[in-house]
């Protein structure tokens, strides 16, 4: 078979990287349509699967800029179907499913977000995608009917214990000394569905900052800019070793939900101020059935100071979250082998679910 992975953002490189792999390994064409960016490119530098650049004018605000965008990439993805054949398109990008039909070509569109987060691109994906790959936690409203579930989440493709191995060689500079350390992550929330959607401030940072510094070192990692007095805290890391740093952290404190998730995965403490808390389904079953992070909306900055430092006052704090990472991870699949599976035998794959709901269970 003949696969097209659609990445739009570095998280999807790591989400389609193993499923992707394992296919090609098996014989079969993969290719990945890439756009432009430039934490990506350097993530896809050396990476064996072919790799097709897809235009792209950024991330600039404002709705003139996103139709502008998404028109440029239907036009590059319309001008690569046009020469060349593929059997699957997979994706989150809308144009994958807008070429798929016009092309007759089935694709599958992956996500972790519920319907009411996402009700713009859901509008202009969904009608048009052949399937949604979504967990059984994610509610997608109306399009439930579309979606493939499994028990999961998608960044067990790359965090599952069987795709990752933590390496504290990789951030020895973080970890020698045995003191602890504390990460900070802010997002740029330029993303279509973070219109409206507030994060921390400069002096809410600076607050947490000094609450965090009592206890070890802190390192910010920014999408956006932050002030001179902050900038002497930046992590300066590779890319490709955030996911170990994030696991040999001893907290996590953030505004962006993906790398949440992330932490929780990873079995980090995590706290996330976001107006998307209480709002978003991987997250709420992460927090409330798993206890592996905890959400607090922009009008509640108290309420994360005060949870700050709840957890620097526990001992055995990181001990404690692997033990619940445990027990969350013996209660889902293995997804990369899943999305193989559902890949290279579609669409008889979603015969085989509908026919039998806990088909998913053999991936554990």
């Amino acid at each position: 078979m003949r696969f097209l992975f659609y990445l739009g953002h570095p998280a999807h490189y790591h989400m389609f990287r193993n499923p992707a792999a394992e296919l090609k390994s098996r014989g079969h064409v993969v290719v990945f349509a890439v756009k432009a960016k430039d934490i990506l490119g350097e993530l896809l530098r050396g990476e064996s699967i072919e790799q097709i650049s897809m235009s792209d004018t950024g991330r600039a605000g404002g709705k003139v800029p996103m139709v502008r965008n998404l028109v440029g990439r239907e036009f590059a993805l319309f001008r690569l179907l046009w020469r060349r054949r593929f059997d699957l398109l997979v994706g989150t990008e809308p144009s994958i499913a807008h070429m798929g039909r016009l092309f007759r070509i089935p694709s599958l569109v992956t996500t972790e977000d519920d319907l009411a987060v996402i009700p713009l691109l859901a509008k202009i994906t969904f009608p048009f995608a052949h399937g949604i790959v979504a967990p059984e936690s994610c509610d997608l409203g109306k399009w439930n009917r579309k979606k493939i579930g499994y028990r999961g989440y998608q960044k067990l493709t790359y965090l599952h214990p069987k795709r990752f191995i933590p390496d504290r060689e990789r951030v020895r500079d973080l970890v020698e000394g045995g003191r602890p350390y504390y990460l900070l992550r802010f997002s740029a929330l330029h993303a279509h569905h973070d219109t409206g959607i507030a994060g921390f401030s400069d002096d809410l940072v600076r607050k947490v900052l000094e609450r965090l510094k009592q206890h070890g070192d802190v390192y910010i990692s920014s999408e956006r800019p932050i002030p001179a007095d902050l900038e002497p805290y930046r992590l300066k890391l590779p890319v490709s070793d955030v996911h170990h740093a994030l696991y040999f952290a001893n907290l996590f404190v953030s505004d962006s939900q993906s790398m949440t998730v992330e932490a929780a995965l990873l079995g980090t403490p995590s706290i996330r101020f976001s107006d998307f808390a209480g709002r978003i389904g991987v997250l709420e079953e992460l927090e409330h059935r798993y206890g592996l992070t905890s959400g607090f909306k922009t009008d509640q900055p108290a309420g994360l100071l005060k949870r700050v430092e709840e957890l620097m006052s526990r001992d055995g704090l990181k001990e404690e979250f692997l033990e619940k990472r445990d027990v969350m991870l013996n209660e889902k699949i293995d997804v990369s082998d899943f999305w193989v599976w559902l890949f290279e035998n579609y669409p008889e794959s979603v015969d085989v679910l509908r026919r039998d709901g806990r088909y998913t269970e053999r991936f554990s």
